[in-house]
């Protein structure tokens, strides 16, 4: 089974609950679920740092989806962003990265704003997995549940995470209301 393409549905349907939003995929790939969710997103912009894999993004995208090369770890949010997408590419990241960008995410995104992430994230014990290299080369870098839960938390998110197989999950984080310390 491919976990990957799983996860991916979940994204979808979790994003299409949201329509008329502005989506901001990091590390978009191939923009893959930009173009799924175009039909009901008002805007999409997919941002990858990989030239090659851009130029097969933007070939025939809807006219609602744009594609920028840029690194998704400094990468400013457009104004209007409401949703954002991490899919397969925070295991990429260490984990200060991971940290670093789910804050600045956290800052950027408004109250109700939505976070999706859809990756590897460790709840079995790496041991106990059938083919660990299925989850890729970086696979070491993904955190485990607890640990993104917490630093989902931490950058002012209510999370929501589910588990598909031994090692892949998405998860769906509301961003909270500013807490009256500011």
């Amino acid at each position: 089974m491919d976990w990957s393409e799983v996860t991916g549905r979940v994204v979808v349907a979790a994003i299409e609950a949201h329509p008329l939003d502005q989506v901001v995929d990091l590390g978009c790939g191939k923009g893959e679920l930009l173009r799924q969710l175009s039909p009901s997103i008002r805007s999409g912009l997919g941002v990858d740092r990989d030239l090659s894999v851009l130029e097969e993004a933007r070939s025939g995208a809807p006219a609602n989806l744009k594609f920028v090369a840029a690194d998704l770890r400094s990468f400013p949010l457009p104004a209007g962003t409401s949703v954002v997408l991490l899919h397969d590419s925070l295991r990429y990241l260490s984990p200060l990265e991971q940290q670093q960008l789910l804050i600045r995410l956290g800052r950027a995104l408004p109250e109700r704003g939505l976070l999706v992430i859809g990756d590897v994230v460790w709840s079995w014990p790496r041991a106990e997995l059938d083919e660990p290299e299925q989850y890729g080369p970086m696979q070491d870098a993904a955190p485990t549940a607890e640990a993104l839960e917490g630093m989902v938390r931490t950058a002012g998110f209510l999370p929501d995470l589910h588990r598909f197989g031994p090692g892949r999950a998405v998860m769906i984080a509301l961003r909270a209301s500013p807490s009256p310390m500011g």
